[in-house]
């Protein structure tokens, strides 16, 4: 699954993706996938004032609609466990149903990977350019 998400048929764009990814570590307080993706999504063309608002959790504003789709549906669902018509219409009109799809399994599977990370307490990549997450 994750070679899929993370290849070429995957139809969510790189930088969506790595949204996701971002808004999945961020909702799950994990500093190892924040520190592994946020220089990821930056060079996948997110715009740094996203990420760090993001990490900071400030008001994200002047979003792009694929943007905008994007955190609301997350952020729905990691804190109601639900999501509602109105974000799940805005995710499905943006990415199409294979999108929304690609879109729900990518946030599950980085919920996973957080989970896992966060009880074993993995080091932090040795390399890491970002700074921690405030928690």
């Amino acid at each position: 699954m994750r070679a899929y998400l993370r290849g070429d048929d995957c139809c969510l764009s790189d930088s969506i993706r790595e949204l996701a990814m971002l808004l999945t570590a961020r909702e799950n307080d994990c500093q190892f996938i924040w520190n592994a993706h946020a220089p990821v999504a930056r060079n996948a063309g997110l715009k740094d004032a996203i990420v760090d608002a993001l990490r900071d959790k400030k008001e994200l504003s002047g979003l792009a609609p694929d943007e905008d789709a994007v955190v609301n549906y997350g952020r729905e669902f990691f804190r109601t466990r639900r999501v509602g018509r109105g974000a799940f219409q805005a995710a499905l009109e943006q990415f199409g149903q294979t999108g929304v799809v690609e879109l729900t399994l990518t946030m599950g599977n980085y919920s996973l990977l957080s989970f896992a990370i966060n009880v074993f307490d993995t080091d932090l990549p040795p390399n890491r350019s970002e700074p921690l997450l405030p928690i």
